[in-house]
């Protein structure tokens, strides 16, 4: 907040409602009394701008958590939030992180990082370089514990049109007002609750 309205910065005074008029002539003290506690006013409102920046600045820096330690050849997941995803594509059904990515470059100065995209993402034209905060760090999953829990890499962000879905079972219906939907079994696996 500089504490001066827009007005005294711009014009150099501040207007007052009840002012009497001089037809004085020769003012080149005050006048230059004017002129210096504009450039004063100035000065002041540029330094208010100046502290007020540097404050925010350490207040959000406060609130950051640390960059993680990331290094030219460690793999990491992409969040996919910001990603361009095709048309007609729903956003909730895509997965949050898509990976692991090798990292190709590292500037840890400004908490970027470009990484080894997949030709599929590259043909979308997604840029390869990403802010820290839009990365994660990859652990390895135990296979013995976890199974079969491998995604197709790259993650594919749409199913092609000639695509055909097969039902392998009704599981159940239920009515809602004059409407019937079924709760069926998809061939490639899953539940989808509400086909009519």
């Amino acid at each position: 907040m500089t504490w001066f309205a827009l007005f005294k910065l711009n014009s150099g005074y501040m207007p007052s409602m009840i002012q009497k008029t001089k037809a004085d002539t020769a003012i080149p003290k005050r006048m230059q009394q004017f002129a210096c506690q504009a450039l004063e006013n100035l000065a002041a409102a540029h330094d208010a701008i100046i502290e007020a920046h540097v404050f925010q600045m350490h207040l959000a820096n406060s609130c950051c958590r640390p960059d993680p330690e990331l290094e030219k050849g460690a793999s990491v997941y992409l969040l996919t939030k910001n990603l361009n995803l095709l048309k007609g594509r729903a956003r909730k059904l895509c997965p949050k992180c898509v990976g692991p990515y090798r990292i190709l470059e590292a500037y840890s100065q400004t908490s970027n990082y470009v990484l080894e995209l997949p030709i599929a993402l590259q043909e979308q034209r997604i840029h390869p370089k990403f802010h820290v905060s839009l990365l994660h760090l990859y652990k390895a999953s135990d296979n013995v514990l976890f199974s079969n829990r491998a995604m197709p890499e790259p993650y594919n962000f749409g199913a092609p049109d000639n695509q055909e879905w097969f039902v392998d079972d009704l599981v159940g219906h239920h009515w809602k007002g004059n409407n019937l939907k079924f709760e069926v079994h998809w061939s490639l696996g899953g539940h989808h609750l509400g086909v009519p």
